[in-house]
């Protein structure tokens, strides 16, 4: 994929981009904390790093009470992993941070990791807009797939 080709998936609107995977359970959470960790990662708990925990589900335990948000860093590009439900993986990335080629990639290297290690479609989106699609990655194909607007 080209970054003259998809780079209004990527416009600076004051808005963010996001990464969705959907119908997710615990073992997939699981499976992207793997895919994880070949990146540089910090957990934060209540706006403040904490300790890398080995199991996700323990975050969800305690979301009634925390809020929790992993950073992962992937070839510069930060990429911001919310846990706000079980069924739904979330991250957000910032449209201002992917102005090249070399950081489209970075967003795609990450897409394809996720959907390969979940064996599960991911989508990039406009900010919390799952219907507005402006990358797919299907990991039965191990392709992407770019959608003008």
């Amino acid at each position: 994929m080209e970054w003259d080709d998809c780079r209004d998936a990527f416009h600076a609107d004051g808005s963010l981009r996001d990464i969705y995977v959907l119908n997710t359970t615990t073992e997939d959470w699981r499976r992207l904390f793997d895919a994880f960790l070949q990146y540089e990662r910090t957990l934060y708990c209540d706006g403040d790093p904490t300790t890398m925990i080995e199991d996700p589900a323990t975050i969800f335990e305690g979301c009634s009470e925390h809020h929790y948000l992993l950073k992962v860093l992937v070839r510069g590009v930060a990429l911001h992993c919310h846990f706000f439900t079980i069924e739904e993986i979330e991250i957000d990335v910032d449209p201002k941070e992917i102005n090249s080629q070399r950081d489209l990639d970075a967003v795609l290297d990450a897409m394809g990791s996720i959907g390969r290690a979940l064996a599960r479609p991911v989508i990039l989106t406009e900010e919390t807009t799952q219907n507005i699609v402006w990358i797919a990655f299907d990991p039965a194909m191990n392709a992407f797939e770019y959608f003008e607007h």
